[in-house]
């Protein structure tokens, strides 16, 4: 059996979950009230059938716009984390869940199943093909990548299977194991699964004002905390982070914490983070209000390696970014 570690690209929103053994459900149930630091319940075992009508069911949240339905169906740590985003940028909860409109829906209808694991707590399905598109008004196919891995990972919450995350598998860097796909060389690929429910993010408030950290690296990894809430870390790459939780009017607090990669050359370091105010208006430019010039002149240090500054959002500032 292969052993392998790949890498799974989340298409945009796909990270929600199904609770479809009991569509009837009390729908005002919270999903705050987590169970990640419970004992978790067992579900029962999860077939094919269960896993396309699982996450069929999902998928037609999105297509209906169903805020009530999709609150229901969702499981906790994912709600949590689209609910942070959601009012760092000053949207409401869960009114504005599909504001962005629906992610990359793909139809299982043609593809193979490949794998599924599963242990009680967690579950991981792999499906093989053509990667359709789901389309709600279209007729014409669309195909968002040929001969490609689909993954769905499943939790049971509370008993109930509910959808955690859904991506395609990237099998660039993978050509032998492509190759046993394109021959329906259907051997069970075990991956790894968890044993236990994943930890709630920190609940954040609604923003003030909506912030990003410009971040880049190079030859380095970058930890970033603003306001005390901590961002994804940032390797070998640059991209905007969204500041969860927002920036506040008077002062506001970054740590940072750039540690050298073993592989890296010296004369090709880079570590570059800047903070930017963002206004609710398109059309606006963002207004750039903190950012790491000196490398060298980092001042003082905590225990965990991270250096703590602070910044202003002035009156000023705050007024051009026409809030009200």
């Amino acid at each position: 059996m292969n052993r392998l570690r790949l890498t799974l690209v989340v298409l945009g929103l796909v990270v929600v979950g199904i609770e479809g053994q009991s569509l009837a459900q009390d729908s005002s149930q919270s999903t705050q009230k987590a169970p990640a630091n419970q004992a978790s319940k067992q579900a029962a075992k999860l077939n094919e059938q269960g896993v396309r009508y699982l996450y069929k069911t999902w998928a037609n949240t999105f297509m209906d716009q169903d805020v009530a339905m999709w609150q229901k169906l969702t499981c906790a740590h994912q709600q949590r984390k689209i609910r942070n985003e959601l009012v760092s940028k000053r949207r409401d909860f869960p009114q504005d869940t599909f504001i962005s409109g629906a992610p990359n829906l793909i139809s299982l209808e043609n593809l193979e199943v490949v794998s599924l694991t599963q242990n009680g707590i967690s579950a991981k399905a792999l499906f093989f093909g053509d990667l359709q598109l789901i389309q709600k008004d279209s007729k014409i196919p669309a195909i968002l990548a040929k001969k490609s891995l689909y993954a769905i990972d499943f939790y049971a919450e509370e008993g109930w299977w509910k959808i955690a995350q859904a991506g395609i598998f990237d099998l660039r860097y993978q050509p032998e194991l492509k190759k046993q796909l394109l021959q329906h060389q259907f051997e069970p690929i075990q991956l790894p699964i968890p044993s236990q429910l994943p930890q709630l993010d920190p609940l954040v408030s609604k923003a003030d004002y909506i912030g990003n950290a410009w971040v880049k690296a190079q030859g380095v990894e970058i930890d970033l905390e603003i306001n005390g809430i901590r961002l994804a870390s940032v390797t070998e790459t640059q991209e905007a982070r969204l500041i969860l939780g927002g920036l506040k009017l008077g002062s506001n607090t970054i740590s940072y914490r750039i540690k050298t990669m073993d592989t890296a050359v010296n004369s090709n370091l880079v570590a570059a983070i800047e903070v930017f105010a963002l206004s609710e208006k398109r059309g606006n430019t963002p207004v750039k209000i903190w950012s790491l010039q000196q490398i060298k002149d980092k001042g003082q240090v905590d225990a965990q390696g991270f250096y703590k500054a602070t910044f202003e959002l002035n009156s000023q500032t705050a007024k051009a970014l026409n809030i009200e």
